[in-house]
């Protein structure tokens, strides 16, 4: 091969990779969720469920910047999750909120919030509500229960 084919060459590769944008060579510096994520409402039928972000440590997050995940775990996912198996739960939506409908009673509710890389944040947070009850009162019961069992620990 000649010498200008080989500088010719050398000359379009150098031009092939000055039309790539610069962020194909950029490092992700998204920050990882770093906290503790809660769940906002009380676990019962007919109540609205939303994330409480008041725990994430992560400056600048806002409700637009992770995408959610709300799942129902039943008494036989926690019953796997013992016996060290990894339940299958079943995927009740992708909004910002969820409402508790009757086909939830006796399950938990499970919120996982992912950061969006482009917006900045990455990883994700879950939070679990307690046992979802028919009535405020078992409601209120259920939540003593769990954070008794909370603190045991």
């Amino acid at each position: 091969m000649n010498r200008r084919r080989f500088l010719a060459i050398i000359m379009s590769v150098f031009m092939i990779l000055s039309l790539l944008p610069v962020t194909v060579f950029a490092e992700t510096t998204a920050a990882v969720l770093d906290g503790q994520l809660k769940i906002q409402g009380t676990a019962v039928a007919g109540t609205t469920l939303k994330a409480d972000m008041q725990g994430i440590k992560n400056e600048g997050i806002t409700e637009d910047s992770v995408s959610y995940e709300w799942f129902r775990k039943t008494p036989e996912d926690e019953k796997k999750e013992q016996q060290g198996e990894k339940p299958e739960l079943k995927q009740l939506g992708k909004e910002k909120t969820y409402t508790i409908v009757k086909d939830d009673v006796d399950s938990k509710i499970v919120l996982t919030i992912t950061g969006l890389e482009d917006k900045g944040f990455s990883g994700s947070l879950t939070a679990t509500t307690a046992t979802v009850a028919e009535t405020v009162e078992a409601a209120e019961q259920n939540q003593t229960k769990t954070e008794l069992n909370t603190e045991d620990m």
